[in-house]
């Protein structure tokens, strides 16, 4: 099954440029709602060809090889493989390709839960397989201690003066909505 995804001239591998190294994202284009599939530990993108396959064709899937994984570049000297590192990689991901709708596997899916709780409305859909789950705390907590997390972040790279430091980012598109008095969307 993977050997066809490849050879097969719906699908493009496309290199994404996240937190100063290279993603492989497998897309098959389409004009319909962008999907985002989000693999398990030592697993890639590509296992959701078949899945992908069975969907209609207006459907544009982004399958995305986590760090060091698939067609990813490897983890350069420094970096993790930490749950928070994925966090980070996904809401620039996410930023990059704006999902409709995430559909995640085991670590995909555990990092697409931290990232539902820490940027609410962000992404309108997910669906979760055999997800185990976030931190061991309630998750409103999670929540709360992830935008706090993410915000002490920004503010330490903003005052060690790293302009460019591949922040979370997260809850942003929430914020605007707020401001702007919309509610957050849910499908």
């Amino acid at each position: 099954m993977l050997p066809a995804m490849a050879e097969n001239g719906s699908w493009v591998a496309r290199d994404l440029p996240v937190r100063g190294y290279t993603m492989r994202c497998w897309e098959r284009p389409a004009a319909g709602p962008r999907v985002l599939f989000l693999h398990g530990f030592l697993d890639t993108g590509r296992s959701f060809a078949g899945v992908v396959e069975e969907l209609p064709r207006e459907v544009h899937a982004l399958c995305l090889d986590w760090r060091g994984h698939g067609g990813s570049r490897p983890v350069p000297e420094g970096m993790s493989f930490h749950q928070l590192d994925h966090l980070k990689d996904l809401a620039q991901v996410v930023e990059l390709l704006d999902p409709q709708r995430i559909v995640a596997h085991s670590m995909g899916a555990t990092v697409a839960y931290l990232y539902a709780a820490a940027a609410p409305g962000r992404v309108p859909g997910y669906l979760m397989l055999d997800a185990a789950g976030g931190f061991a705390s309630k998750p409103s907590d999670q929540a709360e201690a992830l935008r706090e997390g993410a915000a002490k972040e920004e503010q330490l790279h903003e005052e060690e003066g790293e302009g460019d430091h591949h922040g979370v980012g997260l809850g942003e598109g929430t914020a605007q909505a707020r401001e702007e008095g919309r509610e957050e969307e849910r499908p």
